[in-house]
């Protein structure tokens, strides 16, 4: 695949920008949904829209999320709206923004605060 992809784990991953034309080679690498965390517009008139994506994504059998995050500090309401559009989509996941960058905060922060309730959660069920 010609877009750098950093794997981070089975279920997700993360990109740089997409284009129309990258989508086929989500497809080809075995991904199953796209989660755009780039505000439309943000990149200027050359950025493709989320709109435009959704439909090629679908036109190949993709699920597309758009989650906008306007910028690298995420917090806690966006980590809880991450967690639940990831909950949702279909595996494997490939995430983007500007350069993968935010889309990677969301995951870490989602891995550190979700992970830790999750577990949090579990044992107060157990006893």
């Amino acid at each position: 695949m010609d877009i750098p992809i950093v794997r981070h784990d089975d279920a997700f991953a993360t990109t740089g920008q997409l284009c129309l034309h990258d989508l086929d080679r989500v497809v080809a690498a075995g991904f199953r949904s796209i989660l755009c965390n780039r505000p439309d517009g943000e990149g200027g008139a050359e950025q493709p829209g989320s709109e435009a994506l959704s439909v090629r994504a679908e036109q190949l059998g993709l699920a597309f999320a758009y989650l906008p995050i306007p910028s690298v500090d995420v917090g806690e309401d966006e980590v809880r709206a991450f967690a639940r559009v990831l909950e949702l989509l279909p595996k494997p996941v490939l995430a983007f923004c500007r350069t993968g960058r935010r889309s990677s905060r969301l995951h870490e922060r989602y891995l550190a605060d979700f992970t830790s309730y999750a577990a949090q959660r579990a044992q107060e069920s157990a006893c």
